[in-house]
């Protein structure tokens, strides 16, 4: 029977405040001072036990290094046998000597893989952590959090001087999210040291024995189902394992998830994996990234009975897990929850030894910019995660972090990330990833953000404000002001409730959803003039000039496109200057990628360089369906000869002909032309004299998942439908080609839609010799 603690008198209000404190702060003590330097000379010695293991070993060298820094004294110079300051690192005999109670003590509080403890005495300090990472986060912990050392990049960092430290009696240290904290990215992968420091963990930063590792994962993260039973071994002799589709097993289905054989099957792969791989823990089962489901009745009946087309992925997760566990408790079975299988189940929980990765649903339709408890779009994800938190024993987040078909420009999303980090924390998630640009280096503000979600991903009630200007003026010096107006304006602008950010947005920001634009013309404006202040600044410092500059590709980047005329409602001209600047930083910073997947900076390069107006005199035919029943055989077919007195079908066996339009800017666009989504194609075709024989470049960009191009009856361009991806990136793509004297054809053949038809085409014509006309 509860009870009205107002009433309660004051002293037992008292002692039962006292008494939760302590329960929920066991490990708080008073503060000693310490003194580890003492005129330039070693005045500790550090104890570390000589089976220490090799994580250990290496907290040792880095406390030793960084003190050393730190007090000014010679990697070199030899500590004095009776060095007054004792440093025990890890448990040893010898520490066990000096604070014969520290193991009970350190055993009653049940250090999880990274926690560790702080145990100071006069003159001695136990750092002591669990395995394998637990004390070399302690290390850091010291070293960052009480001496104030920063490492924000892998070639920025701060070591202060000092020559003392204070650390408490006694206090146990314990991150916020405990299974997994990763910056999945390209500038925390290379570094391992830049991650072990930043209290990273797990795989996704490749750590090796030295920083934490092995990996615990097996195999690939994400969609394993053809990984662990292939088809091309066990389909002939095992239909039955694959789903019904359209009353036929199909090898290209999803499983079927209510095939018991399945599952078992799943599970002892899984079992032998591990005897193979003693030191993986994690083993994803997964299904493939498309949506052919199995129709047969019993898996129709688990999904409707667990309230989704996601019913029978989750309930196959936990069969398998099941049939693992039985064998073998310590493994865990990894899935994510994403695409139709997002939801949780009903009726179920999640088996103990699962894991359940939930994708932030940013990519199209949610949010990235937004704390997701505040966006108009993202109620259903909330209620997600709530549900989920209660599912799931182990809750974990993929968190999308950059605009992956414009790494280079603006993401504003740093003021959420502490208000997501502590919503999932409150609703038991228990890991969590955030994925930048992970293919190459160059993804807008990825140093920072990155450095800012390790320590949020530690402790996520740390003031983000008070980071964000540690980090700035820790590698921006004078420049920082500015600096941080210019993410602050960035910032406030995402902050517009109508203003949505997908991960695969368009270069203004939206995609998938109609919102505000992001960027404006006046904003534009305002951080070009931030980013002058700044470089001005920064002037007397190459090092700190050149990072400016890094930070300055995003905006430069869009100032580029929006020259070109695809920016909505932004006008800006690019000098010659800017542009060789881009390529400096492009070449410098080691950038091979723009965007996910097929984007090769080469091509962003080469449309530098291109110059004078698109195609806007276009014939159009379409759309036409793709007649042959393979694929492969339709997308091998030439496109139709351009006829304006020829009549083709379309897919309802409707009339069509080749027609006219102009297009008022540089896009080719098709309203009221939706089509069949693979099944249909667009022709186009637009004409442009040449006064001579000439070399030009043709630049062309679309959304599309089959695209050609033919000019002048050669194919000089294909991007197939099996290897191409829908999202919008103009002037990505720059081919060579050679124009003849008098009149050219160019013609785009666009098959395999996907919500739209998109596409941009010019060739370079700086002295606008090229004329585009009508046949």
């Amino acid at each position: 029977m509860t009870q009205n603690w107002k009433k309660w008198p004051d002293s037992m209000v008292l002692w039962w405040a006292v008494t939760l404190y302590v329960l929920a702060f066991p490990a708080m003590g008073e503060e000693v001072t310490l003194t580890f330097a003492d005129d330039s000379q070693v005045s500790y010695n550090i104890v570390v036990a000589e089976d220490a293991v090799i994580t250990t070993r290496q907290a040792a060298v880095e406390l030793d290094q960084f003190l050393r820094q730190s007090g000014g004294i010679a990697s070199d110079a030899p500590a004095a046998a009776d060095a007054a300051l004792r440093l025990y690192v890890g448990g040893s005999p010898a520490l066990d000597a000096a604070m014969p109670e520290l193991a009970d003590k350190i055993a009653a509080q049940k250090l999880g893989d990274d926690d560790y403890a702080f145990c100071a005495r006069p003159n001695a300090l136990a750092i002591v952590g669990g395995s394998p990472r637990g004390t070399l986060n302690g290390v850091y912990g010291l070293l960052g959090d009480r001496l104030g050392c920063r490492w924000y990049t892998a070639t920025v960092s701060r070591i202060p001087k000092a020559k003392q430290f204070t650390a408490p009696e006694f206090q146990v240290e314990r991150p916020a999210f405990q299974d997994q904290r990763a910056f999945y990215a390209f500038e925390a992968m290379a570094d391992q040291d830049w991650a072990a420091r930043n209290r990273c963990n797990l795989d996704w930063a490749k750590l090796d024995d030295v920083h934490g590792g092995p990996s615990v994962w097996y195999g690939p993260h994400y969609h394993t189902y053809d990984y662990w039973i292939n088809p091309n071994d066990y389909f002939e002799a095992h239909p039955e394992y694959w789903g019904l589709i359209g009353g036929q097993r199909n090898r290209s289905a999803q499983l079927c998830h209510a095939n018991p054989d399945v599952a078992e099957l799943f599970a002892s792969k899984i079992l032998k994996a591990s005897e193979e791989h003693p030191e993986a823990r994690i083993f994803t089962v997964c299904p493939m990234d498309h949506h052919l489901i199995c129709e047969c009745d019993t898996c129709k009946a688990i999904d409707a009975r667990e309230g989704g087309t996601g019913g029978t992925v989750m309930w196959f997760t936990n069969e398998v897990a099941r049939r693992v566990a039985e064998k073998n408790p310590k493994l865990l079975i990894h899935n994510a929850a994403y695409s139709y299988y997002i939801d949780p189940p009903k009726t179920s929980k999640m088996q103990p030894n699962v894991i359940i990765m939930l994708c932030v649903p940013s990519l199209w339709y949610g949010c990235g910019s937004h704390a997701v408890e505040k966006c108009e779009l993202l109620p259903k994800y909330v209620q997600q995660v709530k549900v989920w938190g209660e599912k799931a024993d182990r809750l974990w987040i993929w968190y999308y972090a950059t605009r992956f078909v414009h790494y280079f420009a603006p993401m504003p999303n740093l003021w959420s990330i502490p208000v997501n980090y502590r919503f999932y924390r409150d609703h038991h998630v228990t890991g969590l990833m955030m994925q930048s640009s992970y293919e190459s280096p160059g993804g807008e503000l990825a140093e920072l953000r990155g450095w800012l979600c390790a320590q949020l991903l530690w402790d996520p009630n740390r003031d983000v404000d008070v980071l964000i200007r540690d980090y700035l003026d820790g590698v921006y010096g004078p420049a920082a002001p500015p600096l941080l107006k210019y993410l602050q304006l960035l910032q406030a602008r995402a902050d517009d409730p109508q203003v949505h950010m997908t991960n695969y947005a368009s270069i203004n920001g939206y995609a998938g959803v109609e919102c505000g634009d992001f960027l404006t013309q006046e904003m534009v404006d305002e951080a070009d003039a931030l980013l002058n202040e700044a470089e001005r600044l920064a002037a007397g410092d190459a090092a700190i000039l050149g990072r400016v500059k890094y930070m300055r590709l995003g905006m430069n980047y869009i100032k580029f496109k929006a020259s070109q005329g695809v920016v909505r409602g932004i006008m800006a001209e690019v000098t010659p200057e800017v542009k060789e600047e881009m390529c400096r930083q492009i070449a410098e910073h080691g950038i091979t990628k723009h965007r996910e997947f097929t984007g090769l900076v080469e091509g962003f390069l080469t449309s530098l360089k291109v110059e004078g107006p698109f195609i806007t005199r276009w014939w159009q035919l379409g759309p036409l369906p793709l007649t042959p029943d393979e694929l492969a055989a339709a997308m091998a077919a030439e496109p139709p000869a351009f006829d304006t007195e020829k009549t083709f079908n379309n897919a309802d066996g409707q009339p069509l002909r080749w027609e006219r339009r102009a297009e008022s800017g540089p896009k080719l666009d098709f309203p009221n032309k939706t089509g069949r989504l693979d099944k249909d194609y667009m022709c186009v075709v637009g004409f442009v004299d040449a006064p001579e024989d000439m070399k030009s470049t043709l630049t062309l960009s679309y959304v599309t998942r089959g695209f050609q191009a033919w000019l002048n009856g050669v194919q000089v361009y294909e991007d197939g439908a099996e290897t191409s991806w829908p999202f919008l990136e103009t002037d990505m793509n720059a081919v060579p080609v050679e124009l003849k004297k008098g009149r050219n054809e160019l013609k785009l053949w666009m098959r395999k839609t996907h919500r739209e038809w998109d596409a941009f085409a010019r060739f370079d014509n700086p002295n606008g010799i090229l004329k585009n006309v009508y046949e």
